[in-house]
C-alpha cells in the first residue's frame, strides 16, 4: 500500500472529526426535546456589532501608530547618519 501524504492525513483527520461531531449532534437532538427559540431582536444585533467594531478599530489604530512611529524614527536616524558622512 502506498503511504499517505500530509494532505491525505489532514483530510482523514477532518473526516473523523466531522463524523464525531455529527454523532454528538445526533445524540443531543435525540436526548433534548425541540425548543423554539426566538430570533435575536434587531437591537441586540446592533449592540453586538457596535461593541465589536470600535475594539478592532482601536487595535488597528494602535498598531498603525506604532509602525508610523518606528518608521519616522528610522528616517530621522538615517538622516543624521548621512549628515555625518
Amino acid at each position: 500500500m502506498t503511504r499517505k501524504t500530509k494532505e491525505e492525513k489532514k483530510i482523514a483527520a477532518y473526516r473523523k472529526k466531522l463524523q464525531l461531531l455529527q454523532e454528538i449532534t445526533r445524540a443531543k437532538n435525540i436526548d433534548q426535546p425541540k425548543q423554539v427559540s426566538e430570533p435575536p431582536s434587531e437591537k441586540t444585533i446592533e449592540t453586538i456589532e457596535n461593541q465589536s467594531t470600535p475594539i478592532h478599530f482601536i487595535k488597528d489604530l494602535k498598531k498603525s501608530l506604532v509602525l508610523i512611529f518606528f518608521i519616522i524614527t528610522l528616517e530621522i536616524i538615517i538622516y543624521f547618519v548621512s549628515i555625518n558622512r
